[in-house]
């Protein structure tokens, strides 16, 4: 799941309107923080 984050900030194979609206959230810096450089990262996915 992470990695499809990171993936998704990159714009990687972006096929849906959700995977759209995560890359354009993920280009905030604020945003990139909360959802992908989080340490404690696998603990947001639980």
């Amino acid at each position: 799941m992470h990695s499809r984050k990171l993936g998704t900030h990159m714009g990687v194979d972006l096929k849906t309107a959700d995977d759209r609206r995560m890359h354009a959230l993920l280009q905030n810096p604020s945003a990139m923080l909360d959802w992908i450089a989080v340490p404690n990262f696998l603990d947001a996915y639980k």
